[in-house]
């Protein structure tokens, strides 16, 4: 799974059963066995591999060492010793820590030292995206991929604010885990340590550093595709096998343009229903260009096996993504897992987008509003079943809560456009902590990156003038620039992926005609209208399945349940009899209920 575990002692006696109980704790909570240890003076560290495609193993040449988990590139390759021979000339000649960093792309954790001089160094990838962790334990320094892990050694017991998010929201933001004492390493950090303690923190890179730029549309999009096009060169040398997400959007078709740009050696996977619009969309482009294409439908007896892969997701996510949205995940990344040493995606291509900027309506722009507290509402406290149901009391709301992790993070750029404001936050909050997090379990089965987070093509998108995000215009030509014949293939919403202009407002006919129908149809009285078909649910036909499985029964026999505390009983016994009945018949509820009480039972 590619993880680790680092110990931390100054006396050996005591960080020997730290680190021991760490081992069994990883067996006990993942199921896995070290695959490599280092076990010299003061540091003691394990490292997990995965069970799919390559892991870069523990690396421990006399008294330096390096681990690592993610995926990692250093000067276009993935070779430790050059990355710790860089790290020894950077601490030996007083150099910047920011050299470290210089040329490390990825989604990554990297922890490299030396036992002869009790330094250890660690740096975290450019947003943040692979989830670290530490925590003070009986004296000692514990740093881990797992929060889980950690919360289980140190026996901690829930953080009540992280709690809060994760049964309202879905997950947990900010620098907390769902463990009081254990706290998520920061994004674009350099952590230097000397005898366990923290010495030096090097932020080397953020939003903040970067200044909107007057270069043209044509400009960025050149920019953005010569970055796609250098990232996936280094990614392909790295990796042989590639497995590209194909969906009927808009970010995976410019990651394809830039692939196509190279060759056609690689394999594209799409995941849905026959005639989902992404499927659709994806076989089309598939046929088109004569690629190796694969659908991968809902397994037909994925509800039956839903809850065994949930339970099973539990050491992936960490409790801090529901199971059941993971499990519905997992069950797609796990096909052909086997076959691929990379799967490559289009993660991060929001922001070449403007996304979330209609929130900043009527003052894009501005440099004197941002109304963080209506972002948090809009965005992320959108669901206020869980209100009364925590028996904690909070001083603020969670829209508060919220929006002032926001002004945290946006503090460095006050007096920046709000466009920029918006961006720092979808990075932080969203792409960090959500999507991150999703990222995080599944880079613990197999390696998965995207070009889009790679500095060029990330810096690129993110200083371009705001006129040139809005309305997807910049992705648009951007996948125009890469192949105009893949730009005119039609998108999963039916119209095509290129830019609206004189020239091309033709083939936007069909889609203009449907909007039109639907405004005509809005405007009608509704006796006239009939009754709306509500959304479609994907999960709603697999519900019975959880209904009838006893083990979740006994999970949510509420005077068994081993987070009752966090409940107001008569609330939580409501709930749970709302659910039974199909009075709740939301999956994401029950499945953030039952991933915290997985996670009480597993500590």
């Amino acid at each position: 799974m590619a993880q680790f575990l680092l110990v931390h002692g100054l006396q050996p006696e005591r960080g020997r059963p730290v680190f021991d109980r760490g081992l069994a704790c990883f067996e006990r909570i993942a199921g896995l066995r070290p695959a490599a240890t280092v076990a010299d003076g003061s540091v003691r560290i394990a490292k997990f591999d995965r069970p799919h495609g390559q892991s870069i193993p523990l690396f421990h040449p006399g008294p330096h060492w390096l681990v690592s988990a993610g995926t990692w590139f250093h000067r276009g390759g993935t070779r430790p010793a050059e990355l710790v021979e860089e790290w020894r000339d950077v601490l030996t000649h007083d150099r910047p820590l920011e050299v470290l960093a210089g040329d490390l792309e990825g989604m990554f954790t990297l922890v490299m030292g030396d036992v002869a001089s009790d330094e250890f160094t660690v740096v975290t990838d450019r947003l943040g995206t692979l989830a670290a962790y530490e925590a003070e334990i009986d004296g000692c320094r514990a740093i881990s991929t797992s929060a889980l892990v950690l919360g289980a050694m140190a026996k901690a017991s829930f953080d009540l604010s992280a709690v809060r998010e994760m049964i309202s929201i879905g997950t947990v933001f900010g620098d907390k885990s769902l463990f009081g004492g254990v706290r998520k390493l920061e994004p674009g950090s350099i952590l230097h340590y000397e005898s366990g303690t923290l010495g030096r923190r090097v932020e080397y890179w953020s939003v903040a550093g970067l200044e909107y730029d007057e270069t043209s549309a044509r400009g960025k999009v050149t920019e953005i595709a010569d970055g796609l096009d250098r990232a996936l060169s280094v990614v392909r040398s790295a990796f042989p096998r590639q497995r590209v997400d194909l969906t009927g959007g808009l970010d995976s078709r410019a990651v394809l343009g830039a692939l196509l740009a190279q060759d056609k050696d690689f394999f594209t996977v799409v995941n849905g229903k026959a005639d989902d619009g992404d499927v659709i969309a994806a076989a089309r482009i598939a046929e088109q260009y004569g690629l190796r294409h694969h659908h991968h439908p809902v397994p037909e007896d994925f509800g039956a096996s839903w809850w065994s892969l949930a339970k099973r997701s539990l050491a992936l996510t960490d409790g801090e993504a529901e199971v059941l949205e993971y499990a519905a995940i997992r069950v797609h990344q796990e096909f052909l897992a086997d076959e691929t040493d990379v799967s490559i995606n289009g993660s991060g291509g929001e922001v070449a987008k403007g996304y979330w900027w209609e929130l900043l309506l009527p003052f894009v722009g501005r440099r004197d509003h941002f109304d963080s507290r209506r972002v948090a509402e809009r965005r992320f406290a959108t669901d206020p079943w869980a209100d009364g149901l925590l028996r904690a009391e909070h001083p603020e709301s969670l829209g508060a809560q919220i929006a002032r992790i926001m002004d945290r993070y946006n503090q460095p750029l006050a007096g920046r456009p709000n466009t920029q404001l918006m961006d720092n936050v979808y990075l932080r909050l969203r792409m960090q902590r959500w999507q991150g997090r999703l990222a995080s379990a599944t880079s613990r089965m197999i390696p998965n990156v995207s070009p889009y987070l790679f500095r060029r093509p990330l810096e690129a998108a993110l200083t371009a003038r705001p006129v040139l995000r809005f309305g997807d215009q910049l992705q648009r030509k951007l996948i125009e620039h890469l192949d105009p014949k893949l730009a005119a293939l039609p998108l999963a919403s039916g119209e095509p992926a290129l830019p609206l202009r004189p020239d091309t407002a033709r083939h936007f006919a069909p889609e203009v005609l449907k909007l039109a129908q639907k405004a005509g149809r809005r405007a009608l009285p509704k006796w006239l209208r009939g009754p709306e078909a509500p959304p479609a649910d994907p999960a709603a036909g697999r519900l019975h399945h959880l209904l009838a499985e006893p083990e979740i029964a006994d999970l949510l026999n509420v005077r068994e349940m081993k987070t009752r505390d966090l409940y107001k009983t008569e609330a939580l016994e409501a709930w749970v009899k709302n659910w039974k009945t199909g009075t709740d018949p939301d999956w994401t509820h029950l499945g953030r209920i039952l991933t915290l009480e997985l996670v009480a039972r597993s500590l």
